[in-house]
């Protein structure tokens, strides 16, 4: 469960918390307290008592009472989120269109059922309204437009007549051409399929989204149903009876409605009013030193690095989180900053990083663009021990992301400084953590393996990505 959801959930069931020191008192009404309650508490006791520190000590719901997400009626138009829009716009405006493409491979060696297969994505898109969504222009305004019924059929591409010594190097390729090919937002379904052959028990399964209809957990969602229905198809032997997964509570275009009424509300202004004073006199670039003098018009090409860190110095990072009272995000955040500040000439520098924003239960399991981008401000003193930056920064993500529903463009808003074409506004450095990531499926007669491809094109200078595992803590670079 996302942190603030909880803390909501609490609030509304009258569970109140408060610090005496560094002890966490809880008071709640009988009987509400229960085991699962309990349970999530102890699992994000640090959190909350940082959360705590920032707030005053006092617990109470985070900025204002956020609206219920409610079902709306059906529509044939809907406004666009605002990431939508700026999506939209952005791309309107001749940017590469496959920098908002999200790409998965499936690699499948066994029996591969394909019109388990064909069923399976069949009913995701007519699942998730934001697969076959298109978007026009209606009196200066975007306006989402669901299709009642898309397909998305899936193409076959057959490399068993190559030499098998060649058929990988083929398969890359196409992959970074698949990628490539662009969406025509008026008109696609925003999920292109392709299964390549390799050989009778070995494909290749390419999974291209556009970022307007879909964001990283939204591929989570869809690589798990996409399990479930393969799974139910195949044992209906292709016959179509496919097990239906439980009903999705609300739609995307609910939670459009929602947002766009909360930001007008008190809500809105409250989120306001944060950004605006923590980003004061924020600079409106990093201070890092560059190979080359930057264009007025960047390239967008990226380059890539992989490093991991073994599982004793993962094991260590894990500890003195526990006995900080942060995070493991927090540790290698503040890890971040000090390694930015000693390479660059300021101390004062914006981080940014993704959240995945869904702030009620009910969107968890959405296909849709929810993700939000956090501007993380540190200011590094290196006279200071890394406990004492640690325990700064840790009061600074807390309160960040307390405040993460306003839309990054409204925040660049609440932000006066000059703006340059030669880089994105506040945000040029990208930090995440992922520890939920799916790298394999249990398919029926199948070893079924999931890849992320190296992306061909970044919006940002540098990306750090680190993957926790059980074993080592894989760290993915990307610069342009």
């Amino acid at each position: 469960m996302i942190f603030f959801d909880f803390l909501q959930r609490c609030h509304d069931s009258a569970i109140r918390f408060s610090l005496l020191g560094e002890e966490l008192k809880v008071s709640a009404p009988k009987n509400t307290l229960s085991p699962e309650v309990v349970a999530q508490l102890r699992q994000l006791k640090p959190e909350l008592m940082a959360w705590l520190r920032e707030n005053g000590g006092a617990g109470r719901a985070p900025v204002a009472r956020l609206a219920p997400l409610t079902k709306q009626a059906s529509a044939a138009m809907a406004s666009a989120s605002p990431g939508q829009q700026q999506l939209w716009f952005t791309q309107q405006a001749g940017a590469s269109g496959d920098q908002y493409h999200f790409v998965c491979v499936l690699d499948l060696q066994g029996q591969l059922d394909v019109p388990a297969l064909e069923a399976a994505f069949a009913s995701i898109v007519e699942r998730h309204e934001p697969l076959r969504t298109v978007f026009a222009e209606v009196n200066g305004e975007l306006q989402q437009c669901v299709l009642q019924h898309a397909a998305c059929p899936i193409v076959l591409s057959d490399l068993t007549a190559l030499p098998e010594t060649d058929r990988l190097e083929r398969c890359a390729e196409l992959v970074s051409e698949l990628a490539a090919a662009p969406f025509d937002l008026a008109r696609d379904v925003m999920l292109r399929l392709n299964l390549i052959a390799l050989g009778e028990q070995h494909h290749r399964l390419s999974m291209v989204l556009h970022h307007i209809a879909s964001d990283g957990w939204s591929l989570g969602v869809l690589i798990k149903e996409f399990q479930a229905m393969y799974v139910a198809g195949d044992l209906a032997a292709g016959l179509g009876r496919l097990a239906p997964l439980p009903a999705l509570p609300v739609r995307y275009t609910d939670y459009t409605y929602w947002l766009r009424e909360s930001m007008q509300g008190q809500v809105g202004a409250d989120l306001k009013s944060y950004w605006t004073e923590r980003l004061r006199n924020a600079p409106n670039m990093h201070s890092l030193a560059t190979d080359h003098r930057r264009a007025l018009a960047p390239s967008s090409r990226a380059a890539h690095l992989h490093t991991t860190l073994g599982g004793d110095t993962l094991h260590a990072l894990r500890q003195l989180a526990q006995q900080t009272g942060t995070t493991l995000f927090m540790v290698l955040e503040t890890v971040f900053s000090i390694v930015l500040r000693r390479h660059g000439q300021s101390d004062d520098m914006i981080i940014g990083t993704p959240v995945a924003n869904r702030m009620h239960d009910d969107v968890a399991g959405l296909v849709g663009y929810f993700v939000n981008l956090v501007a993380l401000r540190h200011q590094v003193d290196l006279s200071l021990s890394f406990t004492a930056l640690l325990r700064q920064a840790r009061e600074q993500i807390i309160g960040a992301f307390a405040h993460q529903m306003l839309p990054f463009d409204e925040v660049v808003r609440c932000v006066p400084a000059n703006r340059s074409t030669s880089h994105g506004a506040l945000v040029q450095v990208i930090f995440t953590l992922q520890n939920n990531a799916i790298d394999q499926l249990a398919l029926p007669d199948l070893t079924c393996r999931v890849e992320r491809p190296d992306k061909a094109h970044t919006f940002f200078d540098i990306t750090l990505e680190a993957t926790e595992t059980n074993a080592n803590l894989a760290l993915h670079w990307e610069y342009s």
